[in-house]
């Protein structure tokens, strides 16, 4: 079982899908990480040329059609960089403009060479900042949620195998009743032909050989298919030859798990807490949302630097003028009938909403790992005591099998004995699968192994598609 948990962490395509996720995770961090560098773009209009006729208004109002052949070009660098703290943005651009009219050969520049400047909102939304907290708990959850994926593809693979090897343990127990029940026929024919068994007697036996032999049939059936679905599961070519050797693993040492610890990990770990933990933030950023979009806005632009326009282009970088701008907008609702009031009160009720569902989720954690750890710890003694119960059973069939080959016991003692020795190996089997998905249970909730009693590390190299 270990080989094939090991081997799902490697081949699975749920792992691989997982991994996937987490990439495309730390590249949108990577990606919105990028908007708060500074930008720096390169703008070309090159040519705006045009050759038509076009109205031109007379002194005296009238409008006289004329042909116009000219030609418009433009280069523009600028640079910008995001505050994160205010929201706003300062700027350094510098300009390139030329006009030809081939007319009139006439040819005139305008340049700005730098200008340097601030766009600034006041009592604006900041979305920076809030997408800052948001995009770094994303990249925490997709960190934490590949640690659950790890130990929840480990729990489906360990599950798939028990399942596989449940039905191994019945095929197996199906080709050991056909050979005693072989043997058992042949005996049987002896003494009745000697007259010391009944026809009633030889039929029973006749149909238990017959029973067994569809059993096994069934069961090599059903064998295949479980095989099936763990390969389907662990991405195993189906040309590939399966080498795979079913043992049953051995429960770990006594091992007490303890409740609270298990609860207090799971609340740490859990990375859909901490998704809900984004949600509020969320919430915090519509209501804040909804009250600034709602209220009065203000904006601030303001720039500095040096311009001019001539016929020559040299005029515009050996002797430009200085050039200030400065612009402040107002936006002052007066009459929007209670919109902010019911903006904030709608993002307020969806912030409560996901509180509530923070509340329910933890009461689910813990149930669910209270439930896990109660029974794993019980399941510890439940295996023991199944593996003695099917020992006992496996020696008393041995016993009941020969005193009947002797003629000691009725084959109804025989009959009862070989179907307890067959249901206690299925019941140890099936209460080792069930320890396995208790302790996988509890590694996946809480993000905790307690063999080693500390959280555990992933070390893994997944196989790319």
């Amino acid at each position: 079982m270990e080989e094939v948990v090991n081997q799902a962490i490697e081949t699975s395509y749920d792992m691989k899908v997982a991994d996937i996720q987490l990439k495309i995770s730390e590249h949108n961090f990577a990606f919105f990480k990028t908007s708060l560098k500074p930008q720096i773009g390169l703008s070309v209009s090159l040519p705006d040329y045009i050759n038509t006729s076009r109205g031109i208004t007379q002194p005296n109002g009238s409008i006289l059609f004329r042909p116009i052949s000219q030609n418009n070009a433009a280069l523009s660098l600028y640079g910008s960089q995001q505050i994160s703290y205010t929201g706003g943005t300062i700027f350094v651009q510098s300009d390139l403009q030329r006009f030809d009219d081939f007319t009139s050969k006439y040819q005139s520049f305008n340049g700005i060479p730098l200008r340097v400047g601030i766009i600034q909102p006041i009592f604006g939304f900041n979305s920076i900042k809030w997408d800052q907290k948001i995009n770094a708990l994303s990249l925490g959850i997709a960190a934490k949620k590949i640690d659950f994926d790890i130990e929840n593809v480990k729990r489906t693979a360990a599950s798939l195998f028990i399942e596989a090897l449940l039905a191994s343990s019945n095929l197996e127990i199906a080709i050991t009743n056909e050979i005693i029940n072989e043997k058992l026929v042949t005996i049987a024919n002896e003494r009745y032909i000697l007259g010391k068994l009944s026809m009633d007697e030889k039929l029973q036996l006749e149909n238990a050989l017959a029973s067994a032999k569809l059993s096994k049939i069934q069961f090599t059936t059903q064998f295949q298919n479980r095989l099936m679905d763990l390969d389907n599961f662990l991405a195993k070519d189906y040309g590939q030859e399966d080498t795979l050797l079913l043992e049953l693993p051995e429960p770990l040492p006594r091992l007490f798990v303890d409740e609270e610890q298990a609860i207090n990990q799971a609340l740490t770990n859990n990375f859909n807490l901490e998704s809900f933990a984004q949600q509020l933030i969320q919430a915090d950023r519509d209501i804040n949302k909804a009250s600034v979009d709602n209220g009065l806005q203000m904006s601030l632009r303001a720039s500095f630097g040096l311009a001019r326009g001539s016929t020559t282009l040299s005029d515009i970088y050996q002797d430009p003028y200085g050039e200030r701008q400065i612009s402040v907008g107002v936006d002052i609702p007066i009459v929007n009938w209670g919109r902010k009031k019911e903006a904030v009160k709608i993002a307020s009720l969806q912030k409560e909403l996901v509180n509530t569902q923070i509340s329910q989720s933890k009461a689910v954690i813990i149930n669910n790992v209270r439930r896990v750890v109660q029974a794993f710890n019980v399941l510890q003694d439940e295996v023991a005591i199944q593996k003695k119960i099917m020992e006992n059973a496996t020696q008393r069939f041995e016993i009941s099998n020969q005193r009947y080959i002797l003629g000691n016991i009725a084959l109804t003692d025989l009959t009862i004995a070989q179907a307890d020795k067959d249901r206690s190996k299925r019941d140890y089997v099936m209460s080792v699968a069930r320890y396995w998905d208790a302790y996988y249970g509890i590694r996946m909730l809480t993000g905790f192994d307690f063999v080693s009693n500390q959280k555990y590390k992933i070390n893994i190299q997944i196989k790319t598609l």
